[in-house]
């Protein structure tokens, strides 16, 4: 805490560490919450806040209560407002076992209470495949995909900074929101369409999110973002997106990736002639944009950023000379090209009311006071203090309003038709069918959200799952938001989370200690099975920010290097009955690549690391744990070949005691590189292979030979049969 902290002792040994002071503790009634036991008495800390550093708190508990074996099930149970009782992934969570306290960070006052999960303890005969999956950025995600989808196959996951996010329902709500917004709407106004307006939006502060526009892109200058931003970046990016996953923005039933309308011939006309003679669309709806249809609806070019504008911003002075291919425009004006203000058509669903099952926003729920009482019903949607609410959460839930008019907006009596009626000018999907619809892309990005999958599972297969995820509070697709609600999600399953503000508290060290961390005195098996390590100093100046990157997408050079070392030791932690012995690093042998040939006629590269000792005779029956990992967006496996020598190192540590030693697996580099690749802003992309630019994502692409989530499977299959992988086993284990 910064100086001027005031320390506030309360009742029973509580007390609270603020640099605002003006906080009271008093003794409450016990909370409730299901597969939870209390432990300690519960306490209501309240003061007016705000809080800008958060709070520092130890609350006591029972040692009599809670066995060594049953501390990693402790956790701090938290009730706000009208919000019910549950245990909240509050950071920082340090046991003293000794003296019978539990210390904790959170960022707002509430009432809180030690507890254990009424299982801790129990022994129990867990399941290990001896199978890891990781990755960094897009391949963060692509393992956050494989591994929700597939939890039979894994134990564990790694992931440092998933971009566009493990919670795949937030970064759809954020384009509609932000990232293909910032237009006016005719609710603004019919004068208005054709302008800039603000978004209805605003940022989640307390979360950090930062905030961007159609013609305002996040743009940073300077160090640890790994990545130029350039408009030119995002339109091809989110292309790729859209070949992975299929364009969520539009029903088109001849295309997975173009809008409806759009012939596939587009896909092969020069930039230059597809730029000054886009295609137009009559008798396109849209309730915001275009509720009449009055307006032509056209494919467009972008790419058009400049150094006197900003980079990231759109220039109406630079010229736009890389289709979208994948987005439409109202043409306002009618001259044929998307100008500044002319609004992004995005129609993934119907309309809907964001708020929850109640069917009714805060301000229309009994007894609404804006300052006292906001959320009557209490399900307004909060990652940490409501992870099960439903309102404002970026999805439709069964009860709330929605307009069954289509994902246009407008009825056909107006106007509009369904894209099946076998018409001409007919783009609709879903009207007057009696249910909320998405359009088959936008389900299937759901289908393969880490979070809607997570809660999909089951107690028993959650109690064999481990992992480990971070984020940088800067990250400029907000991957830190998405991350809080993976989290969230998590701990509403009654999973506990251990999060971290900052790699340095893992080991007992303050935020700002970042130099001083050492990845090795970290008590790994005892850190917790679920990790969550938000990275950056909030302090930090933009000038600070910009020379060293801290809690951007990469971070600084020491936080980038802690990211990798923390997810190895974590995975390496996870497999029991390991390997420790020392042994020497056979350098001419440890680093095998070679090419895989899938089902689908892909050939792929990968690269295997083999642990120290593996080709040493003696060692000819050992077999070992594996982890794949998956590198980021316009790399290959042999980007991330410096993860094998953070990897090898630790392994031949010999300044650790063998316990403390890591732990010796096979770590698998895969492929997700478009192969042949392309660049649609140079020239149209070759039409074999994988269809795509940079990334595949690790999916298995509607279109081209992309199959990332098959091949994945199949490599681990090649892998398993050429090298001495661990076999699947049962382990006693404690709960």
């Amino acid at each position: 805490m910064p100086a001027g902290t005031t320390a506030l002792a309360g009742p029973d040994g509580t007390s609270a560490c603020t640099e605002a002071g003006g906080v009271a503790i008093a003794m409450e009634a016990d909370l409730a919450a299901d597969g939870y036991t209390v432990v300690g008495p519960a306490f209501t800390f309240t003061g007016a806040g705000p809080f800008p550093h958060g709070i520092d708190i130890v609350l006591p508990y029972s040692t009599g209560k809670v066995s060594s074996d049953q501390e990693g099930g402790l956790v701090v149970l938290a009730k706000k407002r009208t919000w019910a009782a549950h245990a909240a992934a509050v950071s920082n969570l340090v046991i003293e076992r000794a003296h019978g306290k539990v210390h904790f960070h959170t960022p707002d006052v509430a009432t809180y209470q030690v507890a254990r999960k009424t299982d801790a303890g129990n022994k129990a005969s867990r399941h290990y495949t001896f199978r890891a999956v990781a990755g960094v950025s897009m391949g963060g995600v692509g393992s956050s995909i494989n591994f929700w989808r597939h939890p039979e196959r894994y134990d564990a996951i790694g992931v440092m900074g998933a971009d566009p996010g493990p919670d795949l329902t937030y970064t759809l709500g954020m384009i509609h929101d932000w990232f293909m917004a910032g237009f006016c709407t005719a609710d603004d106004g019919a004068a208005k369409i054709g302008m800039l307006c603000p978004a209805a939006r605003k940022p989640l502060a307390d979360q950090l999110e930062r905030m961007s526009s159609f013609e305002s892109f996040l743009y940073e200058k300077g160090e640890g973002v790994g990545l130029t931003l350039r408009r030119s970046l995002y339109v091809r990016a989110n292309r790729d997106l859209a070949r992975a996953l299929g364009n969520a923005a539009y029903y088109n039933p001849d295309s997975p990736y173009l809008p409806p309308g759009v012939p596939a011939s587009v896909l092969s006309t020069p930039n230059a002639a597809l730029c000054a003679n886009p295609v137009v669309l009559k008798n396109f709806y849209d309730k915001r944009y275009n509720p009449d249809g009055k307006f032509d609806v056209i494919t467009f070019c972008d790419g058009n950023d400049s150094d006197a504008v900003g980079l990231g911003k759109f220039d109406p002075a630079t010229p736009a000379t890389d289709p979208t291919q994948i987005l439409l425009a109202v043409d306002v004006n009618g001259n044929g090209r998307r100008d500044s203000g002319e609004p992004v058509i995005v129609q993934g669903n119907e309309p809907f009311s964001d708020v929850g099952t109640d069917g009714k926003a805060d301000a229309d729920e009994p007894g609404y006071d804006a300052a006292t009482n906001p959320d009557p019903n209490g399900d307004d949607y909060h990652y940490l203090w409501n992870p099960t609410g439903t309102e404002n959460n970026w999805r439709y839930d069964q009860g709330e309003p929605f307009e069954d008019n289509g994902v246009d907006g407008v009825w056909s009596a107006t106007g509009g038709c369904d894209a099946m009626a076998g018409k001409p000018n007919c783009y609709d999907y879903g009207e007057g069918n009696g249910v909320f619809d998405y359009v088959p892309n936008a389900a299937n990005w759901r289908a393969r959200d880490p979070r809607t999958n997570l809660e999909k599972l089951g107690d028993a297969d959650l109690a064999r799952l481990d992992t480990w995820y971070d984020a940088g509070i800067r990250d400029f697709f907000n991957a830190q938001v998405s991350t809080n609600s993976l989290m969230g999600a998590l701990m509403a399953k009654g999973v506990p989370v251990r999060s971290w503000e900052g790699f340095p508290s893992m080991a007992g060290g303050a935020p700002a200690m970042e130099q001083q961390f050492d990845v090795n005195k970290v008590d790994w098996s005892g850190l917790g099975r679920h990790v969550y390590v938000r990275y950056g100093n909030p302090d930090a100046t933009d000038a600070t920010v910009e020379a060293t990157g801290d809690g951007r997408h990469v971070g600084t050079a020491t936080q980038a290097i802690h990211r990798a070392q923390s997810l190895l030791f974590f995975l390496a932690s996870r497999f029991p009955d390991g390997d420790r012995a020392l042994a020497p690093v056979d350098s001419s042998h440890s680093r095998v690549s070679g090419m895989f040939h899938s089902a689908a006629g892909r050939d792929s590269p990968y690269t295997v690391v083999l642990p120290p000792g593996y080709t040493q005779p003696e060692n000819a029956t050992k077999r070992y744990p594996v982890v794949y990992f998956m590198h980021g967006y316009g790399m290959d496996p042999e980007g991330i070949a410096s993860l094998s020598v953070i990897a090898q190192n630790a392994m031949v540590d010999d300044r650790q005691p063998d316990d403390k030693r890591m732990q010796k697996f096979i770590l698998v580099l895969v492929d997700a590189k478009c192969r042949p690749g392309g660049d649609v802003k140079q020239a149209p992309l070759p039409t074999n292979g994988d269809l795509c630019e940079e990334g595949t994502f690790y999916t298995d692409h509607p279109e081209g030979t992309a199959k990332g989530e098959s091949e994945l499977m199949e490599l681990q299959d090649y892998i398993d049969q050429n090298y001495r992988t661990k076999a699947p086993a049962d382990f006693p284990v404690v709960n």
